[in-house]
């Protein structure tokens, strides 16, 4: 049975080629993810519960904002920036939370990320690199806590997270 067997597979293999199994040309690696063209789109300000920020050219405000969010900008290639308005917490503890239950989807590592303030507010932060990566600012402001964060493909993560800082510079509590 074993020589039947041995001899089929040789037979198969002289009349169709090498096995794929073997994979000895590197057939069966990912190929590289194509770039989004980005959307044709001008810095546009957008308004929420107590804030105001500025889009960035490329960004535009998602089909479902407020649909579970409090704002929410995408580009092209579906990264976005969601804003979220928890009850009043520490930022920081708050970040870090919310960073460890992502986490449990996303896993990866989570770090620290530098204090900046949003107008005038300190905002801590953390990042979560895994399959994607998340960014994110806690901050008090006049509703509660407001989160602000980037999902990206790791791909894009420089172009996202210059975005992200740009919308985080123009952000406006009101």
């Amino acid at each position: 049975m074993f020589i039947l067997v041995v001899g089929v597979v040789t037979i198969r293999n002289a009349l169709t080629g090498p096995s794929a199994v073997s994979d000895p040309a590197g057939q069966w690696t990912t190929p590289p993810r194509q770039k989004t063209p980005p959307l044709k789109t001008e810095p546009q300000e957008h308004q929420g519960s107590g804030f105001t920020f500025t889009s960035p050219a490329g960004w535009q405000r998602a089909d479902d904002w407020g649909d579970k969010n409090d704002g929410k900008i995408v580009d092209a290639a579906g990264n976005d920036i969601t804003v979220y308005i928890f009850d009043r917490d520490d930022p920081r503890d708050r970040c870090r939370k919310e960073l460890r239950a992502l986490e449990v989807w996303v896993p990866g590592e989570i770090s620290d990320l530098p204090d900046r303030k949003l107008d005038g507010k300190v905002a801590p932060g953390g990042q979560l690199l895994g399959e994607d990566t998340y960014q994110m600012r806690c901050a008090a402001g006049p509703a509660g806590l407001y989160n602000i964060s980037l999902q990206s493909h790791p791909d894009d993560i420089d172009a996202t997270s210059a975005a992200y800082t740009a919308l985080l510079d123009s952000w406006k509590w009101r």
